[in-house]
């Protein structure tokens, strides 16, 4: 996922029935690849 180009699911869209984890996994992964560009995403 690249932050710099779009942003990141809903915090209210659901994966397994919970909210905000498909956000926070978008978030993860664009740390770790090092993508999440220069706006800083409150957690969650």
């Amino acid at each position: 996922m690249d932050l710099r180009k779009n942003y990141p699911r809903s915090p209210r869209e659901k994966l397994a029935g919970y909210v905000h984890l498909p956000r926070m996994i978008d978030k993860c992964r664009a740390s770790l690849a090092g993508t999440e560009g220069d706006y800083i995403y409150p957690c969650p």
